[in-house]
């Protein structure tokens, strides 16, 4: 077979009796010797360019030991062709077969531009592959909503962060306020909160308040000790507690002096933070 390409040499020095057709077999004439190293030098050329925007075209067995620079060059395979790299003490393995398949444990192959459809697809350590056959887009992926959605997606970071809030906050739904007593909520915290708010809201209208009006509330005691409810917290629940005489808000209708609300015009909401 005559040696045309670097890949037709044999291991086997004596089988190598031409190269691109120049005859170098036992007792040449020397008038071809100059001719075969020249063609030697342009096969080797043909098979390792340098300098920036260089083509590599792969046509056969190829086997690298040692570096490989191949920056700004481009390499062209032909299908069915298998390239076996070797990372310390494993390998991977990547078959381009109809350009997008690959083989071997750990393997990865990412293929598509930015802002169109792609395509992922690897090979575990236990040899299933994963997502072979699913296409994600720059919107599932940015909604984490494929069923190969990568482990942080902008939509997911979201979700992630705004359940993590979530278990560190506890509002109540509408409670009813009571003539005198205590109202206790469980707010299913991991821990007691630490920092607790309560508030009404007008539901009919009193005392110069219009229905859908918030009133912010903070403990209070007058000095007979009448007219007095608390907020405090344990590990379970959030709590709210009066006395009978009265809960006692600024009057908007006349004086905006201290007056008593009646409780079945307003409702109660509470709520913890950790």
């Amino acid at each position: 077979m005559a040696k045309n390409a670097v890949g037709d040499w044999d291991s086997t020095a004596a089988n190598n009796t031409d190269v691109g057709g120049i005859n170098i077999a036992e007792n040449c004439a020397a008038a071809g010797i100059n001719n075969a190293l020249r063609e030697i030098m342009a096969q080797i050329s043909d098979l390792n360019p340098v300098g920036a925007g260089a083509t590599v075209t792969i046509s056969g067995e190829w086997t690298v030991l040692g570096e490989l620079d191949l920056e700004n060059a481009t390499v062209t395979l032909p299908d069915d062709v298998v390239v076996t790299a070797k990372i310390g003490d494993g390998a991977v393995t990547l078959a381009k077969i109809d350009g997008s398949i690959l083989t071997g444990a750990d393997s990865k192959l990412v293929t598509g531009t930015a802002g169109n459809d792609g395509y992922l697809a690897y090979w575990n350590s236990d040899g299933d592959l994963i997502g072979g056959d699913f296409v994600r887009t720059q919107g599932s992926w940015n909604l984490g909503t494929n069923e190969m959605e990568s482990t942080i997606t902008p939509a997911k970071l979201t979700a992630r962060l705004t359940a993590w809030l979530a278990s560190r906050e506890f509002t109540s739904t509408a409670q009813s306020i009571p003539s005198g007593g205590v109202v206790s909520v469980a707010h299913g915290l991991e821990a007691t909160p630490k920092e607790l708010e309560c508030w009404i809201v007008c539901t009919t209208t009193d005392l110069g308040y219009s229905v859908g009006d918030v009133v912010a509330l903070g403990g209070s005691r007058d000095g007979d000790g009448a007219r007095n409810f608390t907020l405090y917290a344990n590990s379970t629940n959030i709590l709210f507690s009066r006395d009978a005489s009265g809960l006692y808000i600024g009057d908007q209708s006349s004086s905006y002096e201290g007056a008593a609300i009646t409780p079945a015009r307003w409702s109660l909401y509470l709520r913890g933070r950790l």
